[in-house]
């Protein structure tokens, strides 16, 4: 059974989302100033993810998280580095044509290329770039003669270590807050709790972790004795940033309910303003 194109980029996206696809036939993918490729939220969860990879006005090419009930975006983690004073030649597009290169498009005609050294002939192999749920952005191919029990191969990932990456004044990084992110061989965040604290959703490793004692609180009426605690050394948990969320535009019934929904309680509130 044969299919046209329009079809099978539709089965592709059903198996691929949050994907460009390089498309054959002197088409190709293209995102204009303002555009907006969003991660899904976890592995089997297709909502809006907290990653997305955006062209913005100022010509640049950017990775960035956000704040999912607002959509505030925070500051980026990568970026292609295509902005420039003069708008002659700053980005004006990201392309993903049909040789399976991914490149900035300046409105010089410059290519600034995101895709390194030599790409494998489309004609022999499918491309796609895909913006993971932990905020890596990766580019495979795959050949199309396969049997079928081949793996896409990796391209390139951006950033190289999603860990160290996401450095920013607000939101958090792959793991969510209190949540330990190392890299794994296929540059791809593994996530874990500190000892003494456990997943906020059992269900997602990705999503934070909350503690399993009594946090200090500010209140008068509530007992901080030093016997309730004990100091345990670990390594690897210097979050210098990444400590709040930007509520904006919102009010106190968003906050309520996004409180509610994430099990935030007012002593967790009072600990992020220093107050412990």
């Amino acid at each position: 059974m044969a299919f046209d194109l329009p079809c099978i980029l539709y089965f592709f996206f059903l198996l691929f989302p949050s994907s460009l696809v390089a498309q054959r036939n002197g088409n190709v993918t293209i995102m204009e100033k303002g555009g907006i490729l969003s991660s899904r939220l976890s592995e089997t969860n297709f909502s809006q993810g907290r990653f997305q990879f955006r062209l913005i006005q100022d010509g640049n090419a950017v990775l960035n998280t956000n704040n999912l009930p607002t959509g505030f975006a925070y500051e980026a983690y990568f970026w292609s580095n295509t902005v420039d004073s003069n708008s002659s030649n700053a980005g004006y597009q990201v392309v993903f044509n049909e040789s399976g290169y991914l490149y900035v498009l300046r409105a010089s005609n410059k290519r600034e290329v995101l895709t390194p050294g030599r790409v494998v002939p489309a004609t022999e192999n499918y491309h796609r770039a895909t913006l993971h749920f932990d905020g890596v952005f990766v580019l495979y191919s795959h050949p199309k003669n396969s049997p079928g029990n081949e793996s896409w191969s990796v391209v390139r990932t951006m950033p190289v270590n999603i860990c160290t990456a996401v450095r920013g004044l607000k939101g958090t990084g792959p793991c969510g807050f209190n949540g330990v992110c190392t890299i794994s061989t296929d540059q791809r965040a593994i996530c874990s709790c500190p000892q003494r604290f456990s997943l906020l959703d059992p269900d997602d490793p990705y999503g934070g972790c909350k503690p399993d004692f009594p946090t200090q609180v500010c209140a008068e009426d509530v007992l901080n004795a030093p016997e309730d605690y004990e100091l345990v050394q670990l390594t690897n948990i210097d979050w210098p940033e990444s400590d709040y969320e930007m509520y904006t535009p919102y009010n106190i019934e968003d906050y309520i309910t996004t409180s509610k929904a994430l099990q935030i309680t007012p002593a967790d509130s009072l600990q992020k303003a220093g107050c412990s």
